[in-house]
């Protein structure tokens, strides 16, 4: 069979190409299109990589900077905990100063009214001392006295010692430590010839004390005068002395002289020996140191304690009779602290006076 060939046509390769052409354009348009939106991709992918990096930089930066932030703020209100503590406390402070100084206020303007009232009184008292200075100058005046006694400077003093009474005792200490009121002057005089130790200006201010004393008490009393150490001794031995009689105080004033200032203190036998007077005294002026060192015998001790000694004055005066007056002239002594306190006890309680002299009395 004769296959009838077809006619070659121009038109038709042309045609033909042209369609390839444009299918080809097509494709390499579609081609440049993909390749350009790839490369614009990558652009912005690695732009947005590079974003992401830096927000992440800025989000550690940020952070870091958070974390400092907080630090701080933390180390500000630790800060400010600490520094509204000390507030606190400087505000405590300033109440407690300010308590204080209320307190320092009112107590001067008490002290201030206290000191006025003081000198109030004091004016008062020094008024009525003077007062009773004038009443005694003219009852001295009025009433002649059987000794005179005339002090340094012709001064006399308000002891506050009571003298009255019908028969008046005197009772001298005439232990060892009457003769200084130091401990280590005392063992030096205590081993002197009896001479020096009659000498010793502690035993002369006592013996002038008993001349005041006799001096002063009033011409209508009886006086007894005592020594005691171990023992006590009537300085005369005939009982009981009218003040009016001259010449049996001068007596007795001469034979007080002759006693030695020895051995240690016994007051409960000096106690006994005045509860046994007949009649019995009203007054009783003693003179002594210091509290006793031993009881009614010595017991042979070379140290008594302060203790001790204290234990030794209570046995003594509950010797004492009862409604007697116990007036005290307490001469000074070194290392007898409780003796001041003793013996105003014993004053109080007896209704009697306690006087310490100066070193120029009488």
């Amino acid at each position: 069979m004769n296959v009838k060939r077809r006619s070659f046509s121009l038109f038709n390769l042309s045609f033909i190409d042209i369609m390839f052409c444009g299918f080809g354009a097509v494709v390499l348009l579609v081609l440049i299109i993909n390749a350009s939106e790839r490369t614009e991709n990558t652009s912005r992918q690695v732009a947005n990589r590079d974003h992401a990096a830096r927000l992440r930089l800025e989000l550690e930066t940020a952070a870091e900077l958070r974390a400092e932030l907080q630090e701080q703020l933390r180390s500000a209100r630790l800060q400010r905990a600490t520094e509204e503590d000390k507030l606190l406390a400087l505000a405590r402070e300033i109440d407690s100063r300010q308590a204080d100084f209320d307190t320092l206020r009112q107590r001067n303007q008490r002290e201030k009214e206290d000191l006025s009232r003081l000198q109030h009184e004091l004016v008062a008292l020094d008024t009525e001392k003077q007062q009773r200075l004038a009443d005694m100058r003219q009852r001295d005046d009025e009433q002649p006295r059987t000794l005179q006694f005339v002090g340094e400077g012709n001064r006399q003093y308000l002891t506050g010692l009571k003298l009255d009474g019908d028969h008046v005792l005197i009772l001298l200490d005439s232990s060892a430590s009457m003769l200084d009121q130091r401990i280590v002057d005392i063992i030096i005089r205590r081993n002197l010839k009896d001479g020096a130790k009659t000498d010793a200006p502690k035993w002369r201010r006592a013996l002038r004390t008993v001349n005041w004393l006799l001096a002063n008490i009033s011409p209508d009393s009886n006086v007894q005068v005592m020594t005691f150490n171990e023992v006590p001794v009537p300085v005369l031995p005939d009982g009981w002395i009218a003040v009016s009689d001259t010449e049996a105080l001068l007596a007795l004033l001469r034979a007080l002289r002759t006693v030695v200032p020895e051995g240690p203190t016994s007051l409960i036998n000096v106690f006994a020996a005045a509860a046994a007077l007949q009649p019995p005294p009203d007054n009783i002026i003693l003179i002594t140191d210091g509290l006793p060192t031993i009881s009614a015998a010595p017991t042979g001790r070379a140290k008594v304690s302060g203790s001790r000694r204290v234990r030794l004055f209570s046995d003594a005066i509950a010797e004492i009779p009862p409604d007697i007056a116990v007036n005290i002239i307490l001469f000074p002594l070194e290392g007898d602290p409780l003796a001041a306190a003793s013996y105003w006890q014993l004053a109080i309680a007896t209704g009697g006076s306690l006087f310490t002299p100066t070193s120029d009395w009488p």
